[in-house]
């Protein structure tokens, strides 16, 4: 920078028409210094700054992109968990829709079973002389129908029914005496019952 000093006396100044231009003195020299030094500091701390936030910027974009690659890949996961869990919760669907009619099917095998041992329980316990014309089970109840031409043979089919086990609350509902050309004199009786086993 070159000063040029005006304070100075002016006579002295001009030689032959010429502006003199003064030297800066050793006082200035060292503002100028410092003013430099000054400037450059001011200067260099925003391009530092900018470069140090620049490779900050840089690396927080790349922790960024892996952030968000990231969570992409996280929910493409959930999602396919989410497909698979509609995938299980369908299956029990169908699981507990399955068990639930393999149940009814274990109750009518069940019921089933019991009703064809008290028939064959039923069959063994019919005397001899005694001839059942009609048997029906319904709402866990038998009723039974039948004749006899002695009443003995139906007290005693009767107390053998209810000795068994499996039939329970014997009852003789009707019993009548009829007279028959062929067949003589016959007792026909109605008896109800309830299933006594349960296995």
């Amino acid at each position: 920078m070159i000063r040029i000093n005006l304070l100075q006396n002016r006579s002295n100044d001009f030689v032959a028409g010429e502006a003199i231009v003064s030297k800066p003195n050793s006082e200035s020299s060292g503002d100028q210094k410092q003013t430099a030094v000054k400037l450059i500091l001011i200067i260099l701390f925003p391009v530092g700054l900018f470069v140090f936030e620049n490779m900050n910027i840089s690396e927080l974009t790349s922790t960024l992109k892996k952030t968000n690659s990231r969570v992409t890949a996280l929910e493409a996961d959930l999602s396919a968990k989410k497909v698979e869990a509609n995938k299980v919760s369908h299956y029990q669907k169908e699981m507990s829709t399955a068990e639930q009619k393999l149940n009814i099917i274990r109750g009518y095998t069940k019921n089933r079973l019991t009703e064809i041992r008290s028939l064959d329980v039923l069959q063994n316990l019919v005397p001899e002389e005694l001839w059942l014309t009609y048997v029906s089970y319904v709402k866990e109840e038998f009723i039974i129908k039948g004749e006899t031409h002695n009443e003995l043979n139906l007290n005693q089919f009767m107390q053998k029914l209810e000795k068994s086990g499996v039939f329970t609350n014997v009852l003789l509902l009707r019993s009548t005496k009829e007279q028959s050309a062929t067949e003589g004199t016959v007792r026909r009786f109605v008896i109800s019952s309830r299933l006594g086993i349960t296995n």
